[in-house]
C-alpha cells in the first residue's frame, strides 16, 4: 500500500510512493509491523510502477523461487531444476594427505566436475555429478586400483555412515 513521504515518518517505515516529486524507497519485510521492515533499494526519478523483471514477467521457460522482497532481489532455481550430485565413497591406499589424492583424482577424473569432500586416512568421499556417474563407474569401479569406489549415494550423510567417517 502506498505511503507518501512525511517529514514526521521514520526512514525505515517509507515505501514505494509513485509520486514523481519526492524520492522513495521500496521496503520489505515481515509483516509485524513497519518498523521492521528493512530497506532493499532506493527509488531514484520518476517511475508509475516498481521495476519487474524478465522473470517476474514469464518470459523464462523454467521456473524459478521467489524471494520475499520480488522486486529488487534476485531469483533463484528451484531445488529441482538444480543439477542433480552423486556422492561417492572411495577405497584409497598409496595417498598420504588430500593435494596427492586430488592430484591423482585429477588424472583419473573423465570429467572436469568434481570435487573431494572428506578424506580420512584410507577412505574419501567424491561429489560427482548424477550426469556422470556412469562415466565415473567406469573409472572407479575395478578394485585392484589405488583409488575405486565402494559406495555412491544420492545423500552424503549415507556414504559418510557407511564409511564410518
Amino acid at each position: 500500500m502506498p505511503i507518501a513521504n512525511n517529514a514526521s515518518e521514520p526512514e525505515a517505515d517509507r515505501i514505494y510512493n509513485p509520486n514523481p516529486e519526492t524520492m522513495s524507497r521500496i521496503t520489505c519485510g515481515s509483516v509485524d509491523g513497519l518498523t521492521r521492515f528493512r530497506i532493499t533499494s532506493v527509488i531514484v526519478g520518476a517511475s508509475e510502477t516498481p521495476s519487474d523483471s524478465s522473470i517476474g514477467r514469464c518470459e523464462c521457460a523454467r521456473p524459478v523461487k521467489p524471494d520475499d522482497c520480488r522486486d529488487t532481489m534476485a531469483k533463484r532455481l528451484t531445488k529441482a531444476l538444480r543439477e542433480k550430485r552423486r556422492w561417492v565413497g572411495l577405497s584409497v591406499s598409496g595417498c598420504e594427505n588430500r593435494t596427492d589424492l586430488e592430484s591423482k583424482i585429477a588424472e583419473l577424473a573423465p570429467v572436469e566436475d568434481w570435487r573431494l569432500m572428506d578424506f580420512k586416512k584410507d577412505k574419501a568421499i567424491l561429489r560427482i555429478l548424477l550426469k556422470d556417474q556412469n562415466e565415473w563407474r567406469n573409472v572407479l569401479n575395478q578394485p585392484s586400483n589405488t583409488i575405486h569406489s565402494i559406495t555412491t549415494s544420492g545423500k552424503i550423510r549415507l556414504v559418510r555412515e557407511r564409511l564410518k567417517i
